[in-house]
């Protein structure tokens, strides 16, 4: 459909579009992106390089993502973790921790009041903005990236 909406607009205007075609990671090559960000609310909880993002994560939301990826071991216990709270709404700008209402982790009054700053991990190209020091974000679940498979188009 919108093929033949947009040649019937080249025919009228005499005008060529050709469309970008985006490559499918930085790298150009198949498989996962080689960074991407974790969202929650519209906001970034975490970013950086994939197999750090996804092998072990540490920001509480992405430990509950990556909690829910089904595990192939019929023997493997579920650790699906639960988020407390409902969906915060949108309309309103938060005024400290995007995540604040649903973390499992929640300091205290400081993650309802103040923004959580972008912690850098040591190992680099990946940024964490939580307000739980580095060295007590540790991954409650941990996936290994090869149990992740995209399928190309994706």
């Amino acid at each position: 459909m919108f093929l033949r909406c947009n040649r019937t607009t080249q025919d009228i205007y005499h005008s060529t579009y050709t469309w970008p075609k985006a490559p499918r990671t930085q790298s150009n090559k198949p498989g996962p992106p080689d960074d991407i960000p974790v969202l929650y609310a519209g906001n970034v909880a975490e970013s950086g390089d994939a197999g750090k993002v996804l092998s072990v994560p540490s920001h509480p939301y992405t430990e509950a993502l990556m909690s829910a990826v089904p595990v192939p071991d019929p023997d493997a216990e579920p650790t699906m973790i639960r988020l407390p709270g409902s969906v915060p709404n949108l309309r309103a700008r938060f005024e400290g921790c995007f995540f604040a209402g649903r973390c499992p982790r929640k300091l205290g009054p400081k993650c309802d009041q103040v923004q959580p700053p972008a912690l850098e991990a040591p190992e680099g190209n990946h940024v964490i903005y939580c307000h739980i020091p580095l060295d007590e974000l540790g991954p409650v679940h941990t996936i290994g990236l090869n149990m992740i498979s995209l399928e190309d188009g994706t």
